[in-house]
C-alpha cells in the first residue's frame, strides 16, 4: 500500500500536480516554493520586515499566482499583532505600486500626518481595488488580534471539515479527503510569539501546543503552514563584522525549529553595522538623502527538500512592503551610481507590467 502511494505521489508530480507556488521573488523560488504538507517559518528581528515579506510572498503572491492561473487557494491568516484594516492596506499599496507605480503608503492611506493627506485623484485609484478585495476576501480569511492554541485550532478545523472529510482505514487509523485534492490551503501565524496563554500554564506551552496543533493541519489535513516568528535576542550584542541569525535564535519560541520543514530568516546588516556575507558592505544601499534603507537579506537556515544554506540579497522598499531579489553579489559588485539611484527612486521596484495610471486606461 505503501509503495503504491509513493508511485501515485511520483505520477502525480510528473502531471505537475505537486508543484509549489512562487514567492515572487525568483532567485529564492530557485531553491524554495510553498508546497502542500510543510511547515515553513520565517524569523526575524523586529522592525526587520517580517509581516512586509510574508504579505508579499505567502499571500498576495500566492493568491495572485492562483488566481492568473486558475488553481484554487485559500489562505487563512491569523493576523495577532495588526488589525485587518491595518493588514488590507499594506496589501493595497503593495498592489498599487506593481500596477501604477504610484507609491501610497500606509500613514499617507490612513490619514495619519496631521499636513498630509490623500488628494481626490489618490483616493479614486484605492476605490478601483473593490472588486479586486472582494475577491480576494472570497480566497484569504483573516483573523485579527492574539488568539489562544485552542482557537486557532477551531478555526482551522471547521474549515478542514467544511471542505473534506474523515475515512477510517482500520481500527487506529483515519485520513483526510479533501474534497478537492487540488486545492492550495495555507495558514499563516503572524506572529507565533504573541500566542496567547489560554488554559496552558506558560507562553511556552502555550506555544509548543500550537505547533502540534500546526503539525496536524500539516500531516492530517496537508496544509501549508506558515508562521512568523520574531528572534528576541538583542543581536546588537552579537553582531561582528558580518552576522546573520541563524536556528539556535529560535530556542525561546520552543520547537518551532525543529517542526518546520523550512526555516528563513530575514536580516538588515545595516542596523547592526554589520557587513553581508555576500555582498560585503550593504551601507551603500542606504540613501544619503533621505536616510532609507533598502537593503535585506533572506537566507535558507533549513531545507528538509533542497540546499540550505543559501542566502538571497533583496531590495526593500519601506513604503509600499515590497521585494524584489538583487543580482549576485558579483554582478552588484560592478554597479554604478545610477543603479543604485534606481532603487533609490523607486524605479527599480517596478515590473514590465507597472504603467502609470493615465497609461494603463488607454490600453
Amino acid at each position: 500500500m505503501h509503495f503504491q502511494n509513493l508511485i501515485q505521489t511520483i505520477d502525480d508530480g510528473l502531471s505537475g500536480k505537486n508543484e509549489g507556488l512562487p514567492t515572487g521573488l525568483d532567485r529564492l523560488d530557485d531553491y524554495f516554493s510553498i508546497k502542500r504538507r510543510t511547515m515553513v517559518t520565517l524569523a526575524g528581528a523586529s522592525g526587520s520586515g517580517k509581516t512586509q515579506l510574508v504579505n508579499q510572498a505567502f499571500i498576495t503572491e500566492p493568491f495572485k499566482y492562483c488566481f492568473k492561473n486558475q488553481k484554487k487557494i485559500k489562505i487563512i491568516h491569523f493576523s495577532m499583532e495588526r488589525s485587518i484594516v491595518y493588514t488590507h492596506a499594506k496589501l493595497l499599496s503593495n498592489e498599487i505600486f506593481q500596477q501604477y507605480g504610484e507609491i501610497i503608503s500606509v500613514p499617507l492611506m490612513l490619514g495619519w500626518y496631521k499636513d498630509k493627506k490623500l488628494t481626490s485623484s489618490q483616493r479614486d485609484i484605492l476605490v478601483e481595488y473593490e472588486s479586486l478585495y472582494d475577491s480576494m476576501e472570497e480566497h484569504i480569511s483573516i483573523y485579527q488580534g492574539q488568539k489562544a492554541p485552542d482557537q486557532i485550532y477551531a478555526i482551522v478545523s471547521k474549515y478542514a471539515e467544511a471542505n473534506g472529510k474523515n475515512i477510517k482505514i482500520n481500527e487506529y487509523e483515519s485520513v483526510y479527503v479533501p474534497n478537492d485534492p487540488e486545492e492550495y490551503v495555507l495558514v499563516v501565524v503572524d506572529h507565533i510569539g504573541l500566542t496567547k496563554k489560554g488554559k496552558y500554564g506558560s507562553k511556552k506551552e502555550a506555544i509548543d501546543t500550537l505547533v502540534e496543533f500546526e503539525q496536524k493541519f500539516r500531516d492530517y489535513y496537508g496544509y501549508a503552514v506558515i508562521n512568523v516568528s520574531q528572534i528576541n535576542r538583542d543581536l546588537s550584542k552579537i553582531a561582528k563584522d558580518t552576522f546573520a541569525p541563524h536556528l539556535d535564535h529560535l530556542k525561546e519560541t520552543g520547537n518551532i525549529g525543529e517542526a518546520s520543514d523550512c526555516v528563513l530568516t530575514i536580516f538588515d546588516p545595516i542596523r547592526y553595522n554589520t557587513k553581508d556575507e555576500n555582498y560585503g558592505d550593504v551601507a551603500r544601499f542606504r540613501c544619503e538623502n533621505t536616510g532609507h534603507k533598502f537593503f535585506r537579506n533572506i537566507t535558507v537556515l533549513k531545507n528538509s527538500f533542497g540546499i540550505d544554506g543559501i542566502s538571497v540579497g533583496t531590495a526593500f522598499m519601506g513604503e509600499t512592503g515590497i521585494f524584489k531579489t538583487l543580482p549576485k553579489a558579483d554582478i552588484v559588485e560592478s554597479w554604478t551610481d545610477y543603479d543604485y539611484e534606481k532603487i533609490f527612486n523607486y524605479e527599480y521596484f517596478k515590473n514590465k507590467y507597472t504603467k502609470p495610471r493615465k497609461q494603463h486606461f488607454e490600453l
